[in-house]
């Protein structure tokens, strides 16, 4: 609680080189969520030199110990290749004990690799309940892909009110993820009759009462490492990793590699080829993967019916 204190500037002088020194101190006795945030200190070279290797290691004993955000950082390293051999079962494995566990970034973790089917059997009803599992803990991210779920009728009844609904409660606020929910809303909402622009308005205040505290609890383990929308650059990775245009690192470090992927994306479209990440580009690849999900959905409703 200490290190806690130092790092946060909490009626103390901000010093997180104190903080890691006290962490380790709470780390080195065997305390997981010392060794968590030990872990990340070294991960984003904050108050000790850049370590990723010694990341691993403190985030490994602090997951060992069944501490969540812990499993949540090393599945999201394993699942992006960042320092670890890119492993899409191991990341589903982590995610999955740590979201068993109730941590709500985990959950939508989960969800996201049984969407696309990234290191186990794509399955659409099961990535829903881990959607709306952290959707109620208020996580955005989880709110927006529940939505996008209703909206699309994958793993559950296709449901414009619904999907209003949590899309209106993602776009608080003036993270990437608000605003991509906003977008999104937008675009539903032309597809929408007034009353059932009503009716989403009205289920809000239903949710909203249904919305529990865990959500500010999570967000103090901030700055995390498996934001889906959180920023810009990581979010665009994201997305042209998951339509197959990139696979290096999901660092949020836009380099040759990231965009040569966005030019080929950009080709592909038929957009202005530039190379740039921008928040038109992200707009373009979450269109294109709802169309992905909408395509794969049909052909598997043909397929059963085969």
């Amino acid at each position: 609680n200490l290190g806690v204190a130092y790092e946060r500037g909490t009626a103390i002088t901000p010093d997180v080189g104190q903080a890691a020194r006290w962490y380790r101190e709470a780390a080195n006795k065997g305390l997981p969520a010392a060794q968590y945030n030990l872990g990340r200190l070294y991960y984003h070279g904050a108050g000790v030199p850049k370590d990723m290797a010694l990341a691993v290691q403190w985030y490994g004993r602090a997951a060992d110990a069944g501490y969540a955000p812990a499993q949540t950082n090393l599945g999201y390293m394993y699942e992006n290749g960042i320092h670890l051999p890119r492993d899409s079962e191991e990341a589903v494995a982590l995610y999955r004990r740590a979201a068993d566990r109730g941590f709500a970034a985990a959950q939508t973790n989960l969800g996201i690799m049984l969407s696309f089917g990234l290191g186990v059997k794509r399955d659409y009803a099961e990535a829903t309940r881990w959607y709306r599992a952290a959707a109620v803990q208020g996580d955005l991210d989880a709110q927006t892909n529940l939505a996008l779920m209703f909206a699309n009728g994958l793993g559950v009844e296709r449901d414009l009110v619904e999907a209003y609904a949590w899309l209106t409660l993602a776009a608080a606020g003036e993270s990437q993820a608000a605003k991509s929910a906003i977008d999104y809303r937008t675009r539903l909402g032309e597809r929408m009759s007034d009353a059932e622009t009503a009716a989403g308005e009205a289920r809000v205040t239903t949710l909203r009462a249904k919305l529990t505290a865990a959500g500010t609890v999570e967000r103090r383990t901030e700055p995390r490492e498996t934001a889906g929308f959180g920023r810009l650059d990581l979010t665009i990775q994201r997305r042209l990793a998951a339509l197959g245009h990139y696979r290096g690192a999901v660092d949020g470090i836009v380099g040759p590699e990231t965009r040569a992927a966005i030019r080929a994306f950009q080709k592909g479209a038929g957009l202005a080829v530039d190379g740039h990440a921008t928040a038109e580009l992200l707009a373009r690849l979450d269109e294109t993967l709802l169309e992905r999900r909408a395509a794969m959905a049909q052909k598997g409703a043909q397929e059963a019916a085969e």
